[in-house]
């Protein structure tokens, strides 16, 4: 009886480690499930003017890899939040920076380089999501 009692004890207690293991790897899959990934690129766009002739276009694209949406996104450019119409150092927004972006999805923002400003060094990106962290993702300011 003790070693039938023995092999059912272990039974037990590896069917409780599989199930802890089991929930921590739901729980872990599930806060992946509420992240919203969001990074920026600098690009030049070739867009066509009021002639049809391309002209060069410079923009933030800003691309949300991850599985949730990203809410109350925020820009800095060098620790400054930044607005449309905003201007810090020689970049001026000339797009609504979004206060949300869909999972997989990305949107582009227009700049201006202006003439005697200083020339930037740093992008911020700010968001939250349904994981309820903030997150942030920087990059330096190279056209």
């Amino acid at each position: 009886m003790p070693a039938e009692l023995a092999l059912g004890l272990l039974t037990a207690l590896a069917t409780s480690v599989t199930a802890a293991i089991s929930l921590l790897r739901y729980r872990k899959w599930r806060k992946t499930q509420q992240r919203a990934y969001v990074r920026a690129e600098l690009i030049q766009a070739f867009v066509p003017n009021r002639n049809g002739k391309l002209r060069t276009q410079h923009q933030l694209r800003l691309v949300n890899d991850g599985p949730a949406a990203a809410q109350n996104i925020r820009l800095l450019i060098d620790g400054q939040q930044v607005e449309k119409q905003s201007q810090r150092g020689m970049v001026l927004i000339l797009s609504e920076v979004p206060q949300f972006l869909e999972p997989k999805a990305h949107v582009s923002l227009n700049l201006a380089l202006t003439i005697g400003g200083e020339i930037p060094k740093l992008i911020t990106v700010i968001w939250d999501d349904l994981s309820g962290v903030n997150h942030s993702y920087s990059i330096p300011f190279t056209l």
